[in-house]
């Protein structure tokens, strides 16, 4: 079930104009369900923000789960690898969501973030962010994660092989 976010106000157009249409963003409905949050714990950046955000959900009770991305995880939510690392993924009862919708949805249970819920979830904000997280953050943070990949890798050979 989704709620339905009002349209924002249209600007005052000019005579002859016309106006440019909106539209509301559907998120998840609310329940009383836990909302599971899978995330990349080798990830520096996604570790410290879901770190801000356990703490935020500890010290206010919201129904936030934390999950890190494991062998066992990922076949308990059936994801490949790869989708699971590119992203952060939520989960609340049969509904899962993966990028700024899962961020949207983390925001809403939090009482400080609901207003940049509130704000991401308006037609042009949505759009943008939704661009910038997934055509700039996500591929960066995945890029950032096969490099740190490769250099443990190389590391463990040198640490076996010797000098």
């Amino acid at each position: 079930m989704a709620i339905r976010l009002p349209a924002p106000p249209r600007a005052v157009q000019s005579q002859g104009a016309c106006p440019a249409p909106t539209r509301a963003i559907s998120l998840p409905m609310k329940s009383s369900g836990e909302i599971e949050v899978l995330y990349n714990a080798d990830c520096p950046v996604c570790r410290m923000e879901i770190t801000h955000y356990e703490h935020r959900a500890r010290q206010t009770g919201a129904p936030l789960g934390f999950t890190p991305i494991t062998g066992d995880s990922l076949a308990d939510w059936s994801l490949p690898p790869e989708t699971a690392l590119k992203r952060l993924h939520i989960r609340q009862g049969s509904t899962q969501l993966s990028g700024l919708p899962a961020f949207i949805a983390i925001w809403e249970e939090l009482p400080r973030m609901r207003w940049l819920a509130r704000l991401m979830s308006r037609p042009l904000p949505h759009a943008i962010g939704t661009r910038v997280y997934d055509h700039i953050l996500a591929p960066l943070l995945y890029r950032w994660h096969l490099q740190r990949q490769k250099k443990r890798a190389g590391a463990r050979r040198k640490s076996i092989t010797g000098p």
